[in-house]
């Protein structure tokens, strides 16, 4: 598992560098055929959205750049073309547990290609809708909240409630990953209308505890994303710096 875990502190920051891109001209023709071969193969349904990359991160900031999906892309196919450097791209997740027990969920979009797996919900691309450019931060929080009132049955906490938890590289799949703390109080019929409910977005849910991920993993052939799974074993506390 290539998966790197920094400690963070409770104020943890996402800062966006304004510094343009600098591709040369070889490398945006290079970019642009390999998107568009991968379009072709995808019959046109990429979006090429604007995702934030990482630049640099330390244990009380990461400081990311904006760039198209198409670049992110490329640097997963051709790494090589980014002189050492590909843009990574930053997701933030949320580590959401009731009562002891860790929410899971199991992306619709993933059935075809990766039929039993799961991750941390919810999960999602940082990206420019949650910029300040007043204040060159990016809203982490509220990216993560609005996560959960857009795809999943889980009631939205409090903003004040979403603690940085740890920051997270996984170098196989080249993704940085922001994981937050989520403790919500729900009652065990709350907990079985989750476990049955799907929505756009995940087709199933789960309700386990970290010790049957840890020991036994999942069941029936199903397994847990390698930044999901190396988040869940980190020992729960208060975030701090390391």
């Amino acid at each position: 598992m290539e998966v790197r875990i920094l400690a963070v502190a409770p104020g943890f920051e996402v800062r966006v560098d304004r510094a343009p891109r600098s591709w040369s001209a070889g490398q945006e023709r290079e970019i642009d055929r390999l998107w568009a071969r991968e379009q072709a193969r995808h019959d046109g349904a990429l979006a090429d959205t604007t995702v934030l990359a990482h630049v640099a991160a330390d244990r009380r900031a990461l400081v990311g750049r904006f760039v198209r999906a198409r670049d992110v892309l490329a640097a997963r196919l051709a790494p090589e073309l980014f002189a050492g450097a590909p843009p990574a791209p930053v997701e933030v997740c949320a580590l959401v547990t009731l009562r002891g027990r860790v929410v899971l969920g199991r992306r619709a979009e993933h059935l075809a290609r990766w039929p039993g797996c799961w991750e941390l919900v919810p999960a999602g691309a940082l990206g420019p809708r949650f910029h300040d450019p007043h204040a060159a931060t990016l809203d982490y929080a509220a990216q993560v909240l609005t996560e959960l009132a857009e795809h999943t049955p889980l009631p939205p906490p409090a903003r004040g409630d979403v603690r940085p938890f740890a920051l997270a590289f996984d170098g196989r799949a080249r993704v940085w990953s922001l994981c937050t703390a989520i403790d919500l109080d729900l009652d065990e019929d709350a907990v079985r209308r989750i476990e049955r409910t799907a929505t756009p977005t995940y087709d199933a849910f789960r309700v386990v505890r970290p010790v049957d991920v840890l020991e036994a993993g999942l069941w029936d052939g199903d397994e847990l994303v390698p930044l999901s799974s190396a988040l869940v074993r980190l020992p729960r506390s208060e975030a701090r710096a390391a």
